[in-house]
């Protein structure tokens, strides 16, 4: 009994040092982005809401202060860098992953009519360099939450995703699946 018991401290401590250590990392590839030059983005915007019937998707809300993306890539200093969500335990957080080659392709499902997905260059988020880095935690593992500084814009990009409810309204729920960016505390435009 006493070794079942040990056994499981260890794993619960190598669960939390493996989470620990990863994010870390993400949190350095985030703050690596200071000093940089960001010279384009390109993303997989997601529909706030599809109608049932004939009526066209809905991809912006006056009550909704967010783009809403399935992911976003950003051109940093001749480099593709790919923004994501993922899922640890129960939680949501924002991860960056550097890739290879050039500009990522469009998704064949973007170009389906009445998808509720399309792939974009999103020119509403302002490009130049990276004055400052800032990021915030869900909980111990999670990054919710990043900020970068380009000039006197501030653009926000959370970890969350826009509900559409029963009666046509839309909420903001945390800590969930898709990004979320918004520029100066409002929808870029």
């Amino acid at each position: 009994m006493a070794s079942l018991i040990e056994s499981l401290k260890l794993s619960r401590w190598v669960s939390f040092v493996r989470g620990s250590w990863w994010s870390y990392n993400q949190y350095a590839n985030f703050k690596n982005f200071k000093g940089c030059n960001v010279s384009e983005w390109f993303g997989c915007e997601m529909a706030l809401g599809c109608p049932d019937n004939d009526e066209p998707i809905i991809w912006y809300h006056d009550s909704i202060p967010f783009l809403q993306f399935d992911s976003i890539y950003l051109y940093v200093d001749k480099k593709w860098y790919h923004m994501m969500t993922y899922q640890h335990d129960q939680g949501w957080g924002l991860q960056v992953l550097k890739l290879k080659g050039e500009r990522p392709s469009l998704d064949p499902i973007s170009r389906e009519e009445q998808s509720i997905y399309r792939d974009r260059s999103v020119s509403e988020i302002p490009t130049g360099t990276i004055l400052s880095v800032t990021l915030n935690k869900f909980d111990s593992v999670n990054i919710g939450a990043v900020t970068m500084q380009i000039d006197d814009y501030f653009i926000n990009i959370f970890a969350g995703e826009v509900d559409e409810k029963v009666n046509g309204t839309f909420v903001v729920l945390p800590e969930d699946e898709s990004v979320l960016i918004q520029v100066n505390g409002k929808r870029p435009a």
